[in-house]
């Protein structure tokens, strides 16, 4: 939880004596956008990732066409991804 001290009343967060109390969460699903925002890749390249490489996350389907992956898995991939470029 992130405690903001304000003297002005604002959007978000409950006022209680001057101190406004956020609740944080964290992201766990991401659309494909999403994803390759996240890892700084182009569209292109995620998808090319997609097809070639077997060990990158399945997505999960929630719709016809529409996966969402699971922001954990994504990160472990990359250490993997990293733990490997460091052994070479």
């Amino acid at each position: 939880m992130k405690i903001i001290i304000d003297y002005f009343c604002g959007y978000g967060g409950l006022l209680f004596f001057g101190v406004y109390f956020f609740m944080t969460y964290e992201l766990k699903y991401m659309t494909a956008t999403k994803v390759y925002n996240y890892l700084g890749i182009s569209k292109a390249l995620f998808y090319r990732v997609l097809k070639n490489d077997p060990t990158f996350p399945k997505g999960l389907e929630i719709t016809k066409g529409k996966k969402v992956y699971d922001k954990n898995s994504i990160d472990e991939w990359l250490l993997s991804k990293n733990s490997q470029t460091n052994l070479s």
